[in-house]
């Protein structure tokens, strides 16, 4: 697993990139998010249906994560 769009610093993309990345690698039954805040319960960090919702568009769409998201962000900010 690479980073494909870490150039881009003024976004914060690479941390919804990130969040989705760890929801696609664990599964659906998150209950703890050790990467945030020194962990801290899934449900309560940003918004987590947008990346349940992310992974499963990306699994059935055949976009990878990344390129979801960097599509998504772009059209919803145009």
């Amino acid at each position: 697993m690479g980073l494909k769009h870490g150039e881009y610093f003024r976004s914060i993309e690479g941390a919804f990139t990130g969040w989705e990345q760890y929801v696609a690698s664990h599964g659906p039954n998150i209950s703890w998010f050790p990467l945030w805040h020194t962990g801290m319960p899934f449900l309560d960090s940003y918004v987590p249906l947008y990346y349940f919702a992310v992974v499963a568009v990306s699994e059935v769409s055949g976009f990878s994560i990344t390129d979801y998201t960097n599509e998504d962000t772009s059209t919803s900010w145009a």
